[in-house]
């Protein structure tokens, strides 16, 4: 699948410098044609790599559901609307003479892009600032990892993988049990005593007998 990803990158690239190249062959040795092309290059390769990071990073922690993932579409459009404005400003500034604008845009094109640059930068900052402090929350906390350890622990000590109740939950926990940063934390301060209720049992009838009611605790938390 990478080099699927990176195929796509180079024929992108390719058509842009080759359609650039077509459509004004005559000033293929000035610097002037060759930036603005190589800024539209860069446009490209940004917006692969947060597409290539959003894939490639959400299969890997989908079971995880991690918060710093599913910011991912959000900072993807971002960038594509960032992409859309710095390229409108590039077209009106090729197009300046042929506009009547060609004093404004000579003087304040990289102002703009600068400021359009500055804001949307502003913008992605502010939103993996505001995950990573949510993501804080649950740093004291047990894991969705450290519950699994737990109930392989029971599992060992009573034989329970017959047992679909005790199934369920650990499929459960592992699967769709949202990340513990957005769950409430009492109500998952209350599913952890339970786990670790069952975990220091000496009876394997009593495991049993609470795996319904811990099972349904885990669908409630949110």
């Amino acid at each position: 699948m990478q080099k699927i990803f990176a195929i796509i990158l180079a024929v992108i690239i390719f058509s842009i410098i080759l359609i650039s190249v077509l459509f004004s062959p005559s000033e293929i040795k000035s610097a002037s044609f060759w930036l603005p092309v190589s800024w539209l290059v860069l446009l490209a390769i940004l917006n692969w790599v947060i597409s290539a990071v959003f894939f490639f990073d959400g299969t890997q922690h989908k079971k995880n559901n991690k918060k710093s993932i599913g910011i991912l579409p959000s900072i993807n459009i971002l960038i594509l609307f960032y992409s859309f404005f710095s390229i409108v400003l590039l077209a009106l500034n090729t197009t300046k003479e042929a506009i009547g604008i060609e004093n404004f845009m000579s003087s304040y094109h990289i102002i703009f892009q600068i400021g359009l640059g500055s804001i949307f930068a502003i913008l992605t900052l502010s939103i993996l600032i505001a995950v990573k402090g949510a993501e804080s929350g649950a740093e004291n906390i047990k894991t969705r990892e450290q519950l699994i350890i737990e109930l392989n622990t029971i599992n060992v000590q009573y034989d329970l993988e017959k047992n679909n109740l005790f199934n369920d939950l650990v499929e459960y926990i592992s699967y769709k049990m949202p990340h513990p940063s957005s769950i409430d934390r009492s109500q998952y301060n209350d599913f952890i005593l339970q786990i670790e209720f069952i975990s220091n049992s000496e009876s394997r009838d009593e495991i049993e007998k609470m795996l319904s009611s811990i099972l349904t605790m885990a669908k409630k938390l949110t």
